[in-house]
């Protein structure tokens, strides 16, 4: 099996052994490549894409803002894209901005390509599950196709377990949070000196007649409380993250999942162990409990992913083909820090009208303002002004202006965040944001990604 690995947003030359390039595949796997078609996944967008450049001989395969690992040739060849960030992109789009005027677009500084860090993708995960609102978004993050063949991956280069985990302890803690789903079901008591519900005659002899315990009554009632098949299921996943967890020690975000699951532990403690596992088969919908069929998907695709049975002491495991959507989790990373500073009832979020969809509408008078989260790692200068045109036709929205309460003569603010590398998280201050030269009350804005302590080799 042969791995192509890859950065976010890299560029890879694949050819035969007769053409020297970054990968060199065998000839009849060369040859099959005519026949591989990237999938098309989320707003039906292909994680990666592939060209063949018939004058030099080759395949140019280039990742895109998503991470994850998928077949490129069934069986033979995998692609597997990492969250490395090189700084010297970031420092490049933040010079192209400040020279929007200049007719020639500036030239990327060379000496910085080799410096590239690791997004801590699992930190920028929990710090989202800290807000219930931004929690309530997480399910369209991840794509999962568990009818392809298992990919085989280093043990630390699987990304997908600990993501379903923490996505599921994030949707659990908002469960806890408004308090767990109570219901009526039977239950089997061995009562002292009296009775309730009906008398287990058979269970009843076997237990107590023969055993001389004349004071006691095995009988099974209704009873209304936490101790239900949807909770017991939750609870046996949640007992297998933590086994999870103290196999992988104090790998990248480990602490903060371990808090999460500390927080939610202590509301299942009447919840009874299940010793094998039951998933619940028929789940009403609840308008309240609405995060219950949501925690049971997740739980069932962390069981799966491990065929029911945890271990991380393997070198390798095998994983079904997955894709993280790296522009959702910048954008409701940021969602998460505008919630922490504003109003939930001014803040907006996704805010769609006529085929447009508003990342962010900070919707407070005069103080109004429009948000786009752009997570792009590579800038040409004239995307720039594109994007730049399409936030500001944002503005111009007459619906836009009426929730916004602007008068006609008020233009309303607009503020691209984009990420930037920071070795300390911040918090986002809307008050430090840049005006771009050559438009009027546009701005940027740099959010600090969590990363990994170490700078990474090229």
């Amino acid at each position: 099996m042969i791995k192509i690995r890859l950065k976010e947003h890299e560029l890879v030359a694949i050819g035969s052994k007769i053409v020297s390039t970054d990968y060199t595949l065998p000839s009849e796997i060369y040859e099959s490549l005519s026949a591989a078609k990237p999938r098309r996944i989320f707003a039906n967008v292909s994680p990666f894409s592939l060209t063949k450049d018939d004058d030099k001989g080759v395949y140019h395969l280039q990742a895109g803002y998503y991470i994850g690992a998928d077949w490129l040739v069934e069986n033979r060849v995998f692609v597997y894209v990492e969250s490395k960030i090189n700084i010297g992109r970031i420092h490049h789009f933040e010079k192209a901005v400040e020279q929007l005027d200049d007719a020639d677009p500036p030239t990327q500084d060379s000496s910085s390509q080799a410096m590239f860090y690791e997004v801590d993708i699992i930190k920028m995960l929990t710090k989202i599950c800290e807000e219930p609102e931004a929690v309530k978004h997480i399910d369209s993050l991840l794509f999962i196709d568990w009818r392809s063949p298992q990919i085989e991956l280093e043990q630390k280069s699987d990304i997908l377990t600990p993501f379903l985990i923490a996505q599921f302890l994030g949707v659990l803690k908002n469960i806890v949070k408004k308090g767990l789903k109570k219901s009526y079901h039977q239950t089997q008591e061995n009562l002292s000196g009296k009775m309730k519900g009906r008398l287990l005659v058979a269970k009843h002899i076997q237990n107590n007649v023969i055993k001389n315990h004349m004071i006691k009554n095995l009988c099974e009632y209704p009873a209304f409380d936490i101790n239900i098949p949807e909770n017991q299921f939750l609870k046996y996943v949640l007992r297998f993250c933590d086994r999870y967890l103290e196999g992988i020690g104090s790998a990248s975000g480990s602490q903060d999942m371990r808090q999460l699951l500390n927080f939610c532990r202590a509301a299942f403690e009447q919840v009874s162990d299940q010793t094998k596992v039951k998933i619940p088969k028929h789940r009403r919908q609840n308008s309240f409990f609405k995060d219950y069929q949501q925690a049971i998907e997740l739980g069932e695709c962390i069981l799966k992913r491990f065929g029911y049975q945890p271990s991380v002491d393997e070198a390798h495991q095998k994983t079904p083909p997955f894709w993280i959507d790296m522009p959702k989790l910048f954008e409701l990373y940021v969602y998460t820090k505008l919630l922490k500073t504003h109003q939930s009832t001014k803040l907006i979020y996704q805010f769609g009208t006529y085929g447009n969809v508003l990342d962010f509408l900070i919707a407070d008078g005069e103080h109004s303002l429009i948000i786009d989260a752009k997570y792009k790692l590579k800038y040409h200068h004239s995307l720039i002004h594109q994007d730049i045109r399409q936030v500001c036709g944002y503005a111009r929205l007459n619906k836009v202006r009426q929730i916004a309460k602007v008068s006609d003569d008020q233009h309303i603010r607009c503020l691209i965040i984009y990420p930037v590398i920071d070795s300390s998280e911040s918090q986002l201050d809307l008050s430090d944001q840049t005006p771009i030269h050559g438009y009027y009350k546009v701005f940027k804005l740099g959010l600090a990604l969590p990363i990994t302590p170490k700078v990474l080799p090229a």
